[in-house]
């Protein structure tokens, strides 16, 4: 029904077929790059913490206006 797959192992393949990382990585090669990837997600957080905090801050509040409350009940 279906044609056989002749698998081989990576060992026995080509050289220019071996574009896969090794069988076992090294304990070094695992932890590669997560510290830093929960760095910059912290860093990202704390940024948009402070970006929020510095919009709300920078918005002008929301005094009531007499000026349009008048325009407004005049329509």
């Amino acid at each position: 029904m279906f044609p056989r797959v002749n698998y081989r192992p990576p060992e026995a393949l080509p050289p220019h077929q071996r574009d896969f990382p090794p069988r076992r990585p090294s304990k070094e090669m695992q932890r590669d790059g997560s510290g830093q990837l929960v760095l910059m997600v912290a860093l990202y957080l704390v940024a948009l913490c402070i970006g929020l905090a510095a919009l709300v801050r920078l918005t002008p509040g929301t005094e009531p206006n007499v000026v349009t409350a008048e325009i407004m009940a005049g329509r």
